[in-house]
């Protein structure tokens, strides 16, 4: 579909071929139906346009800064999804000197919602 670029079409639809079964040899046919995408983890929410982190990489403490929202909480997850660090105050300034060297998600939340960041630990 990329060939076709942008068009009115918002959906694609597949349709299951009830009693048939596919063999998974090239000429077998699959079908589909009511295929979604709800949301991804790099779409931020216009409300978190204007936060920031700093330094990123870090070292020992890393700055959150936002001008027009107010922070709740922030969590730091592990790519395989484990938390590993969960903050609830003092949430412009937070200490991170247990974390190992490597690739994190920074999740940022206020009232109304979340958004995930990347974060390097040197």
């Amino acid at each position: 579909f990329s060939a076709s670029g942008v068009s009115v079409f918002d959906r694609l639809v597949f349709l299951f071929d009830i009693g048939n079964l596919g063999d998974g040899s090239p000429a077998s046919t699959f079908y589909f139906d009511d295929v979604q995408q709800v949301s991804t983890l790099g779409i931020e929410d216009q409300d978190f346009s204007t936060v920031k982190i700093y330094p990123n990489p870090v070292g020992n403490k890393l700055f959150i800064e936002s001008n027009t929202i107010e922070l709740t909480k922030i969590e730091i997850f592990s790519l395989v999804g484990n938390k590993v660090m969960e903050f609830n105050s003092n949430l412009n300034s937070i200490t991170v000197d247990d974390l190992s060297s490597g690739l994190y998600l920074i999740k940022i939340y206020n009232y109304q919602g979340s958004t995930v960041k990347k974060l390097l630990k040197r």
